[in-house]
């Protein structure tokens, strides 16, 4: 069981390299679903981030995420947050970590199941020069549980709390936007 838990663990981990500020390239593209709003972005830094963080909330939460089109939608539509000219290398980070992921949850006995809480507050804007600005995602948290149900109800086999600023590896757990035309981005700072 300790087994698992740490591949779950090691596979968020490598979630956090999809995190524009971590970012690293590696294996092949996945296949492209077209997203309704190719502009992606937001309206405002605050914004982008938390949109961003909602659909990777809904993005690992997804059971059929083994499969390579609904991962293909999650990695598209997780890509659109991103500047234009970062999405070629986060598309790729973001097949890359999700398959890892999907992969791992995959292997939890037929009588186990992973849960996934992503809680985090309104994020705030600390700066903001016009082009850049740099956001905090207050109080973000994830808590991984592998919950085995038996004859006697749930039991929580293993339980780990993951700060925001554990994943993306940033003690003040800032996230750098950029601001191209009227349309705000998550980048690499």
């Amino acid at each position: 069981m300790r087994t698992h838990a740490w591949q779950l663990l090691q596979s968020l981990l490598v979630i956090a390299a999809l995190m524009p500020w971590l970012v690293g390239c590696g294996g092949g593209a996945s296949a492209v679903i077209e997203i309704q709003d190719p502009a992606g972005g937001g309206i405002t830094p605050e914004s982008v981030v938390e949109n961003f963080f909602e659909d990777l909330r809904s993005a690992l939460q997804e059971p059929t995420l083994v499969d390579d089109t609904s991962r293909s939608y999650w990695v598209e539509r997780l890509t659109r947050y991103f500047a234009p000219e970062e999405r070629f290398a986060q598309r790729i980070a973001l097949n890359a970590s999700l398959t890892r992921f999907a992969a791992d949850r995959a292997k939890l006995a037929d009588d186990e199941a992973l849960s996934l809480e992503m809680t985090f507050d309104r994020p705030i804007k600390l700066s903001d020069d016009g082009d850049r600005a740099m956001v905090q995602l207050p109080n973000a948290s994830m808590l991984m549980m592998i919950i085995r149900n038996t004859d006697r109800g749930p039991v929580t086999l293993y339980e780990q709390p993951i700060e925001l600023r554990q994943l993306i590896g940033n003690s003040a757990g800032l996230i750098p936007t950029i601001k191209l035309s009227d349309r705000w981005y998550l980048t690499e700072g």
